[in-house]
């Protein structure tokens, strides 16, 4: 299948190989540019550089939770210090997670239980960022 998200640039930061992998591919797979980090840190730092480029991400997601670095909430509040109208997208495995249900009290603008399917994500995005979709 083959979807079409127009022009975008998405952020992934998870720091599990095979997911990080899995979702970059789905999200070229719908013409988009991916870059992918592995933690809160890294998210940051490629964020600020995006912005300065002037080639700002369409689309942050970031999983919640990165044993030993800094996961999704804390970097959604850094990130949005500098770029109050980000999309940031968290990804949990874990829906019961506070986040889940209330994603904007925690920076976001949505939350994706992992594992999903491209066709939820762009959904969603549609849902969200109509414009860009």
């Amino acid at each position: 299948d083959n979807y079409d998200l127009g022009h975008c640039r998405v952020l992934v930061m998870d720091d599990e190989e095979y997911n990080r992998d899995f979702i970059c591919s789905q999200i070229k797979s719908a013409g988009c540019s991916v870059v992918a980090v592995t933690n809160g840190a890294d998210a940051i730092k490629v964020h600020q550089t995006a912005l300065q480029d002037k080639k700002p991400f369409s689309v942050l997601l970031l999983d919640l939770t990165i044993p030993g670095a800094m996961g999704g909430v804390d970097t959604a509040i850094e990130i949005r210090k500098v770029d109050k109208m980000a999309t940031i997208i968290a990804m949990s495995g874990y829906t019961t997670s506070p986040v889940a249900n209330k994603p904007q009290e925690y920076s976001f603008s949505a939350f994706l239980a992992k594992p999903f399917r491209i066709t939820e994500l762009i959904a969603l995005l549609k849902k969200i960022r109509p414009v860009m979709v």
